[in-house]
């Protein structure tokens, strides 16, 4: 949970397109919510919540930069 806040922070300053990060982190903000509220009646691996948390910073890292530069 710590590593997701400080990506999130991260993201936030000076996103590439405000409507773009918008986009890209809302999804991932309310997995992260519904896991949270939901930890206790439907427990997951924790694995499965270790990739769902690297899937979810990988949307905030996308969001931040718009497009990637290959």
């Amino acid at each position: 949970m710590g590593s997701f806040l400080i990506v999130f922070m991260w993201s936030a300053i000076h996103p590439y397109d405000p409507f773009t990060w918008v986009l890209e982190v809302l999804p991932a903000v309310f997995a992260v919510i519904l896991l949270g509220l939901t930890v206790r009646t439907f427990p997951l691996t924790p694995l499965v919540y270790g990739v769902i948390g690297v899937h979810a910073m990988i949307l905030l890292v996308g969001g931040h930069n718009g497009i990637l530069s290959l």
